[in-house]
């Protein structure tokens, strides 16, 4: 086996690792892979993983350096709290609530906070 080999195959191994360690920390399903977590900055949970694993931050509050996430109305703040929890120790990230089920109880938040919507 002739060196090009020898990386071409390194290179097949990282990158089926990568793939394989980032499938099992996801939701198998592609729906829920990019499922928005931070509705206000459009941030899917795929991305709040990759962020995760590459910079193994130290407390929940660091997903803000992921696209801003949680830090406009505060709505999926607790659920950026669970998916770190969740990360940190080794299970697969996910929302146990339906899609629709979020978004209306995002909605009723913001009328019991008063929060407006910036267009």
């Amino acid at each position: 086996m002739d060196l090009s080999n020898t990386l071409n195959l390194k290179f097949f191994l990282a990158i089926f690792h990568e793939k394989m360690y980032f499938r099992y920390m996801m939701d198998d399903t592609p729906q829920e892979n990019e499922r928005e977590v931070c509705i206000c900055f459009h941030v899917p949970l795929h991305k709040l993983v990759k962020f995760y694993r590459l910079h193994h931050p130290a407390v929940p509050s660091l997903f803000s350096q992921c696209y801003s996430a949680g830090t406009g109305c505060g709505w999926c703040i607790p659920f950026l709290q669970k998916i770190y929890e969740q990360l940190k120790q080794g299970q697969p990230a996910t929302i146990k609530m339906s899609k629709e089920e979020y978004l209306s109880r995002r909605k009723e938040y913001h009328r019991q906070t008063n929060y407006q919507e910036k267009s």
